[in-house]
């Protein structure tokens, strides 16, 4: 056999260009389907119509990949199934309905080719299946009911199956969630843990689907909706620059994504004149199912006639899809992609991923975050009575452009305008990783609303760097609706801004008065900073509020968590943040940590009296949990310790790095890790690790929320701020969902329910006067 351990995957690929032709009877047979040939199921009539015994060559298949695929076949080693994929080779009728049974039986897929580079194509498509899986870094898409505050009780998962080409397969795939967890339309449970990995059950069935389509990211979902429909509208513009006031991408023949527009040239896809690709890529695409998104979450936007979800790939293109559907369980009804458009620039991308050269670099493409920005004047949360609504968007390792969408009409998108590096103002742009924040700031005395965020990755300079290194995107960028710059930051500003601002960027109304007056972010070289924003027309007050770039190499990728706290009566601001390098996961070295630094300016800063910039050394280290013990002897001058600290650290082991955004709830800060467990010389021990901190914002104990929701009280070490997860890959940031029915906040990581807290939330009623 050639099965030698339990971590492998098993598979036939079964290639064929015709039908069964001899069927011998064995003893072999008889031990594996546990009868002889006159007991399997004649498939003379329901396959290839020959009348009751008329063609039982290809009978006994369908029993026997059955039994590999649902039953070990080495009995001492656990999960040693065999799934069977099936490829057609330019055949059709009943060979082809027989290889269909072979794969639905099997537990596999059936792939069709009719020529050489598409049996090539069929193989590898097979090899990644097998390899694969459905997997997501993201945290799920969840809407706020607009009537209710509480969230809506239908959710989206952006899903990935990763293969050693260029081109990685994706989808968004929709369930219900209830107090339980998820459950798909027919209403059972569509997750499951399987070998300490959660996965989608394999009888799921997710909103749109034609049929169960399980932990199999290619099968159902919105994938399958754009795949295939008919006809669609895909979308572009191709020009030297975008007209004043926008372009409406429907309006004219000269924006369609296909062969027929002619200004889409050899040389605009980056191709030789005369190549065939351009005709043979851009037709692909038209049917093509959906590319990977790797990074970037989907995006709701309820309008009076529908909901459209907005979701981006690694292929290039923002789908629109109409969500309105289901609301119900039991609704399987299809959808439809209203457009889809890929940028100008992403081209050049379509012939690399119509014919993928296997072991080439993953190719990206639209990964960045979405922005909703919404003129929404009579404050009902839907895109009514004539409102406008701006998608805008950027790139991740795609690019260093930002782009926005009119979509106020979702039958009819506007292309309004594109910023890059090479847009005057922002020639300290890097690759587009930050998500732009939607704010009011105070503009000359005017209120008005803005988009702010982070300076990029520049990834030609610190892709594989192991230290503090300077680079561009190390400056914040603020524009108004037209994208135009209304206001920035950079090293011109202060001089120690050096490193690349790649993370979102945490927006406060710190004086309440409805305007954003202060921001937090990290940068790539362990810095934190704090800007204070009275007027965006006068100097901002820019703060170092830490700097552990001396202390090794703690980069800051995503946001701040930023709440209010108490420490013996005096008010603070606890800036929690999580380092870890989010481009190189699988570093086993690395050295990181879990920070909570107080702020206790709580007015704006005095650019006459800027304070110091904490620093390692004026952290309480709360990684044994002193405080937590026991014996006074030892909690007495911990807490002692940390109340004339400036915050506090647990550092984490060897190699564990924080991947994702942290989330502060009730006095909790939950962060997830991850780390590989390498070192052994066991194949199937290099396995990942993946974790869920609770810990106190003002100490840094552990937390553990009980069964019943309530808090623990009983005494706690450190390894009890620990939650291992179930995770076949980097976690997800924690996600609190308030469900209208509950009282309570569910608390999930991935596709998991980890926990809840009971009580504490309660209706609040006002009136007008």
């Amino acid at each position: 056999s050639p099965i030698t351990q339990s971590c492998q995957a098993t598979a036939i690929v079964l290639i064929s260009d015709g039908e069964p032709t001899s069927n011998a009877e064995s003893a072999v047979l008889t031990e594996v389907v546990g009868h002889d040939a006159s007991g399997c199921e004649d498939l003379s009539v329901s396959i290839f119509t020959a009348g009751p015994g008329g063609y039982t060559a290809g009978n006994c298949g369908p029993e026997i990949v059955k039994d590999l695929a649902n039953n070990d076949q080495i009995s001492t080693i656990p999960g040693s199934t065999v799934k069977t994929y099936t490829v057609g080779f330019d055949v059709d009728g009943p060979g082809k309905s027989y290889l269909q049974r072979l794969a639905a039986d099997g537990a596999g897929s059936f792939f069709e080719a009719n020529a050489a580079d598409e049996l090539n194509a069929a193989i590898r498509e097979a090899i990644n299946e097998i390899a694969g899986g459905s997997q997501s870094f993201t945290q799920f898409s969840i809407d706020v009911n607009k009537a209710t505050y509480s969230h809506d009780n239908r959710a989206f998962f952006s899903l990935f199956s990763p293969n050693s080409g260029p081109a990685w397969t994706g989808n968004v795939k929709g369930y219900f969630i209830e107090s339980n967890g998820f459950i798909d339309t027919l209403g059972q449970p569509a997750i499951e843990v399987v070998d300490n990995v959660v996965k989608f059950t394999d009888t799921a069935q997710s909103f749109w689907s034609s049929a169960a389509d399980g932990n199999d990211v290619m099968s159902g979902g919105a994938s399958e909706v754009v795949s295939t429909q008919s006809t669609r509208a895909l979308l572009t513009f191709v020009g030297s620059s975008i007209p004043a006031g926008g372009v409406n991408l429907t309006g004219s023949s000269d924006y369609s994504l296909a062969k027929e527009n002619a200004l889409i040239t050899d040389a605009a896809m980056g191709l030789p004149a005369g190549s065939a690709l351009r005709e043979t890529s851009l037709d692909w695409l038209q049917s093509a199912p959906m590319g990977d998104p790797l990074h970037t979450v989907s995006l709701r936007v309820d309008y009076a006639a529908r909901t459209v979800l907005y979701a981006m790939t690694n292929q290039g293109l923002l789908h629109a899809i109409d969500a309105s559907e289901p609301r119900s369980l039991n609704d399987h009804t299809s959808t439809s992609e209203l457009f889809a458009f890929m940028p100008q620039r992403l081209l050049p991308n379509l012939p690399k991923l119509a014919t993928p050269v296997p072991g080439s670099d993953h190719i990206y493409g639209l990964d960045g975050g979405l922005t909703q920005w919404h003129t929404d004047t009579n404050n009902d949360g839907i895109v009514n009575n004539g409102e406008k609504v701006l998608l805008v968007f950027g790139m991740r390792r795609g690019g260093d452009a930002y782009y926005a969408l009119d979509v106020s009409n979702p039958l009819s998108p506007s292309l309004e305008w594109m910023i890059d590096s090479s847009t005057s103002g922002f020639s300290d742009l890097a690759q587009s990783w930050s998500k732009p924040s939607l704010i009011t700031v105070n503009d000359g005395g005017t209120d008005t609303r803005m988009l702010v965020f982070g300076g990029g990755y520049d990834a030609a300079i610190l892709d594989d760097t192991t230290a503090p290194t300077p680079s561009a995107g190390n400056a914040l960028y603020m524009i108004d609706d037209t994208g135009s710059l209304r206001w920035s930051v950079t090293s011109a500003n202060h001089a120690s801004m050096q490193y690349s601002i790649a993370s979102d960027l945490t927006v406060l109304d710190v004086d309440e008065n409805g305007a954003v007056d202060r921001i937090y972010t990290g940068d790539v070289g362990g810095q934190v900073w704090r800007i204070d924003l009275d007027d965006i027309t006068d100097t901002p007050v820019v703060t170092r509020l830490a700097d552990f770039s001396a202390s090794g190499f703690h980069p800051f990728f995503y946001a701040p968590s930023v709440a209010a706290a108490r420490l013996n009566g005096s008010l603070f601001l606890s800036v929690a943040l999580g380092s870890g390098n989010r481009t190189d996961p699988l570093d086993e070295l690395s050295n990181n940590a879990l920070f909570m630094l107080r702020d206790t300016h709580m007015s704006p800063m005095d650019p006459a009296a800027i304070p110091p910039a904490i620093v390692w050394s004026e952290l309480y280290n709360a990684t044994d949990n002193d405080i937590g013990s026991t014996d006074p002897l030892v909690s007495g001058p911990a807490m002692d310790a940390l109340e004339l600290a400036k915050g506090w650290r647990i550092d984490f082991s060897t190699g564990e790095k924080s991947m994702s955004r942290l989330v502060t709830f009730e006095d909790t800060i939950m962060a997830t890790t991850f780390s590989v467990a390498g070192g052994s010389t066991d194949p199937c021990a290099f396995d990942t690790v993946s974790r869920l901190y609770t810990v106190n914002i003002k100490t840094g104990e552990p937390v553990r929320f009980l069964d019943d929701g309530s808090v623990s009280t009983d005494p706690m070490t450190a390894a009890d701020r620990i939650t291992e997860l179930p995770s076949g890959g980097i976690p997800s940031s924690p996600v609190v969902v308030f469900r209208a029915e509950s009282g309570s906040a569910d608390v999930y990581v991935d596709r998991q329910k980890v926990s809840f807290v009971d009580g504490r939330l309660r209706t609040i009623y006002w009136h007008a006067r």
